[in-house]
This record gives structure tokens, sequence and C-alpha cells, in this order.
């Protein structure tokens, strides 16, 4: 429903009729007098009682008179007068050729320069075989020696006229007899207002361009390069040609790479002697590391290495105890091959327990001995130096750097200063 159906309902009444065709009229009105359509209305309030007198005076009935219109739209009757006026004229005006949608007049304009082009034009007059696409590109040479010359400044670039223009001109250098103004002008419509000024100027300014034109238009269609529409960037050109059965497979550079490829060659190639294998350049690493960056920190303990590797225990009683490889890497155990060969240590001098304080020991002697057969003094470990025992097994002990709370210490504490002070008043006083 529209905005001003109210108003309308109140002038017409009961007549049906007329309120749908003062709806019509509403309608068409408002496209006509809106801004920048030459019937703009001043008073824009006098519009649907405008439309509704002029229904009823087209259905020939007196629905709605004068008076009441005036009345209804609440304006003087000078301005309704001059309102109805302009509504008149706008719903009178023939806009066949200026559609009210403004999509659809821009629409039309773009299709219609979209088919006018150089090539839409060769082919209309039957050019292509007799010149091909050079045609085209001298048209397009032609159009930007135009525009170098400043004359086509109240002309846009993409408007049908310079093309049109140019064309002509152009097929009048080529073929003078083969066009008329007068036909060409009629077939082409009313963009071709401005090819005879087109012409003239470039009969004038363009004479370079008329002469390139003529000159290319002598030569034959193969040697002549034609202009490509899209440029193509130095970048996106093939690096290399095709090969073809003339052309080398390899090429050489210098009698130097000759050279050098023979004796490399020389050097690779194992001659074949009934005697024996090939000689191999690099032999196979039979190693157990796979790269010089990582080395293997043990080899997996076999039947021989642990009957080899034995750790004997030298005690005071020239008495042997004998350790075997462990299980494992992180453990090593004591076997004794007999009670009675077990050293006693006297009891005034009790042990103190230790995890595992033959495997520190080892530890620390498998450095500077053999890995085959060590010999640990077992007088050295239990009885004569206790404490420097107990610093062996300490030393992995990590301290810390500072001591918890110092900074709290610090902080929390005197002055030194004022303590010596308080001390000397204290003496002071207590003499």
């Amino acid at each position: 429903m529209s905005q001003h159906d109210h108003l309308l309902k109140q002038l017409c009444g009961s007549s049906s009729e007329t309120l749908a065709r003062a709806r019509e009229l509403l309608y068409i009105a408002t496209v006509r007098t809106a801004p920048g359509t030459g019937f703009q209305l001043k008073d824009p309030l006098g519009r649907p009682a405008a439309c509704a007198l002029i229904a009823s005076e087209q259905l020939k009935n007196t629905v709605v008179d004068p008076a009441s219109a005036q009345g209804n739209s609440c304006l003087n009757p000078t301005a309704f007068q001059k309102c109805l006026a302009q509504v008149r004229a706008a719903l009178a005006h023939n806009a066949s050729h200026q559609p009210s949608d403004p999509t659809k007049r821009r629409q039309t304009r773009s299709e219609f320069i979209s088919q006018i082009s150089y090539d839409s034009l060769v082919a209309k007059y039957a050019l292509l075989q007799t010149y091909g696409d050079r045609f085209v590109s001298w048209c397009q040479r032609a159009e930007f020696a135009f525009f170098d010359l400043g004359k086509g400044n109240n002309i846009a670039r993409d408007s049908p006229k310079i093309k049109l223009g140019i064309f002509f001109w152009v097929c009048g250098i080529l073929e003078p007899d083969r066009l008329d103004l007068a036909s060409f002008v009629k077939n082409n419509g009313a963009h071709t207002d401005n090819t005879g000024g087109i012409t003239k100027i470039m009969d004038v300014h363009g004479s370079k361009i008329r002469a390139l034109i003529l000159a290319e238009s002598k030569r034959p269609k193969e040697t002549v390069a034609t202009r490509s529409s899209t440029r193509i960037s130095p970048g996106k050109r093939p690096m290399r040609e095709a090969p073809s059965k003339d052309s080398p497979k390899k090429r050489k550079l210098s009698a130097e790479d000759d050279t050098v490829e023979t004796t490399a060659g020389k050097q690779f190639s194992v001659p074949n002697h009934a005697s024996g294998p090939p000689k191999v350049l690099f032999p196979p690493s039979t190693s157990l590391r796979n790269s010089p960056s990582k080395q293997v920190l043990r080899e997996l303990p076999t039947k021989s290495t642990t009957k080899k590797t034995r750790f004997t225990v030298v005690g005071q009683e020239d008495s042997d105890v004998e350790m075997s490889l462990p299980d494992t890497p992180s453990k090593r155990r004591l076997l004794g091959t007999s009670s009675d060969q077990v050293p006693m240590i006297s009891s005034s001098r009790p042990r103190a327990p230790s995890p595992s304080p033959t495997r520190r020991s080892i530890r620390l002697n498998s450095a500077t001995e053999s890995p085959s057969q060590t010999v640990v003094n077992i007088k050295d470990l239990y009885i004569d130096n206790p404490p420097e025992r107990a610093n062996m097994f300490a030393t992995t002990v990590r301290r810390r750097f500072r001591p918890v709370f110092l900074d709290r210490k610090q902080w929390s504490a005197p002055d030194p200063l004022v303590k010596l002070q308080n001390r000397i008043n204290k003496v002071t006083i207590g003499r």
C-alpha cells in the first residue's frame, strides 16, 4: 500500500475504478517528476490530489472536483494549479527513448558500444580477406596518434565516434573509392557526427602514420609483424628453443670443457680384468658407525667379551673377587667365587651404607686403566681412608649456587657500622 493511499481513498470515495486509475497515475508521476528529470515539483504534497483529479477527468466522472482536490492537497490555489500543470506535463511527455530505469539505460549504451569495434567493422565491410589482422593494427595506431595530437580531449576513448572516424580514415587511405561519407553516416547512425572532423584532423596532422600504413600495405602479409592486442612481458618468454633435427644434442662451449670431460671419463672408467673382481673407488665401511659425528658408546656384549672382561679386586689377604659385565649398562654386580674369598672388615669401623660403592670406584678408575681388566685394591676402598671414600661418593651431588633466603637475610640484617656503634656504646655505658 502506498503512503498516499489514504488520501486517494478520501478523494475517490467508493469509486474503485477511479481509485485504481489514480494509483497508476501516481506511480508514473512519482517516477517522472523525480529530481533530474526536468519535471521536478516544488510542492510534491499536491501530487496525489493532482493524480486523482486527472484520473477523474480521464474517466469522465465527477467523483473528484478541483475544489476538493485543492483542499486535500493542503496547498493554496496558486501552488496547486502549478503542481497540477507540472504533473500533466510529466504524464503527457513521451519517455519511450528515455527509460525510467537508469540501469537499463546504462546497459543499452554499453551493449551498443560493445557492438562497435574495429573487428566488427572489418568483418562488416569485408576487409579481412584483403588485409587480415593488419587492418585492425593500423586502426589502433591511428587512434593512438589521434590522441597524441591532443585533438580528441572532448571525446571519450571508448566512444564509438572515435572508432567509426578512424576506420573511415584508414579505409579512405587504402581504398579511396570504397566508402562514401554520406552512405557511411547513414548506415552507422548518429555516432558518425564527428567522422568528418576526425578525417580532416588526421589528413592534416597524420602524415607520418599515413605513410607508415601505405608502406606496410605494399608488403606481403607474412613479412609484416602484426600488433598483438595483449603485451607479453619479457619474463614470460621461453628461455630456450625447442630441439629440432638440425640442432645438436649437446653444445660444446670450449676446448677446455672437452678435455675436462674426456679426462673425467678416463678416471672413472673401470677396466674389465678376468683375473679378479673390479676395484671399487669407495669400499663399504665395515665399522658399526653410521656417520663420523655419531660415536658408538659401547659394543654389545658377546660370549667372548664377557669371558675376557673381568674386574679383579685385590684384598689385603690376596683374595680375588671377580666382577662380570652387567646385564644392563646401569647396574654392576659382584660375583664372588667362594665365601672364603670375601674380605673381612673389622667391626670397630662400621661401614656406612652406600647403594653401589664398587660401581663408583670402577667408573672412576675405568678412565685411566684398560677396559679389558681393572684391578682395585679393597684396602683403599674400605679400611684406610673412609673420609676420602665418602667424599668420592659425594662428588656427583650438586650444590646450590647460593643459599636459600640469602637475599632475605641480607635485607633483614642491620648495618655493620650501626652494630659496631651499638657495641661501643654498650661498652662505654658498662664502664
